[in-house]
């Protein structure tokens, strides 16, 4: 004799049965608290329904609808909605904080690239300024001697680092030395005379920075700027103190540089 097995009942989740039957979460859970619908817990925050209840209210038809009813419809709805737009409001912070990672990445990246290209740059002038300093020096050994290299960049000038000519001042150190008796003009004040007048080209040279975490931008004058710096200072009516070996050479004690943001 075929024994007939008992088929298992289907449950369903309280969300699930009310989209089912067409009604709110809300209107769902306000039945199960009026027997309206048998449900069973499982686990702290789900309900489960039998999926033949839900089928057998489903067709039915909608239930007929109160203000009270709708009102809580409403109230469910919006709800809901406002759930999912802090869930939106979430994955857009999140995905703010990995755009702000992957920028500071970036960032980093671009660093590394502008310090190879300074060293690069730095090496073409060590050329040009000694051609015979690495003649003869293959990759490997020249990979193997960076200290020596390194050594070498050292030695160089501050000017000769940055390609300015002899004589070369920066804007700060020609403040200090041309100002006047009544005080010393801010290299600020230059820098916004400049501005204002549209001839940074002409009277500054901008020495970019890219690697640094301050100071991006160093204002240098070379001496045919200084001479044109002078003429452009005393046209704004700023006191001027001449110097007697006006412009002045890059004297041995700038060996540090005076740098306007």
């Amino acid at each position: 004799m075929q024994s007939t097995q008992l088929q298992k009942p289907t449950y369903i989740s309280a969300v699930d049965a009310a989209k089912l039957i067409g009604i709110s979460t809300r209107t769902i859970h306000r039945w199960i608290e009026k027997g309206k619908v048998q449900a069973r817990h499982h686990g702290p925050n789900q309900l489960l329904i039998l999926l033949a209840d839900a089928e057998a209210l489903a067709h039915e038809g909608p239930a007929v609808a109160t203000p009270f009813s709708l009102l809580e419809d409403h109230t469910s709805r919006l709800e809901e909605l406002q759930t999912q737009v802090n869930e939106l409001l979430e994955a857009n912070a999140q995905l703010r904080a990995q755009v702000t990672a992957q920028d500071e990445r970036i960032e980093q990246l671009e660093r590394v690239v502008h310090r190879e290209y300074e060293a690069q740059s730095i090496l073409h002038k060590l050329i040009a300024l000694s051609p015979n300093a690495l003649e003869g020096r293959d990759d490997t050994t020249f990979h193997k001697q960076r200290s020596e290299v390194g050594h070498m960049v050292r030695n160089l000038s501050v000017l000769e680092k940055r390609g300015l000519p002899p004589g070369s001042l920066t804007l700060s150190t020609f403040c200090q030395c041309h100002s006047g008796p009544d005080g010393i003009v801010h290299p600020s004040t230059i820098k916004g005379m400049v501005e204002a007048a549209d001839r940074k080209e002409e009277l500054i040279t901008i020495y970019q920075r890219p690697t640094a975490s301050t100071n991006l931008h160093e204002w240098w004058l070379s001496p045919l700027q200084q001479q044109k710096m002078i003429r452009f200072w005393q046209e704004q009516g700023k006191p001027f103190t001449p110097c007697p070996a006006c412009p002045h050479p890059m004297g041995a004690t700038e060996t540090g540089v005076d740098m306007l943001a």
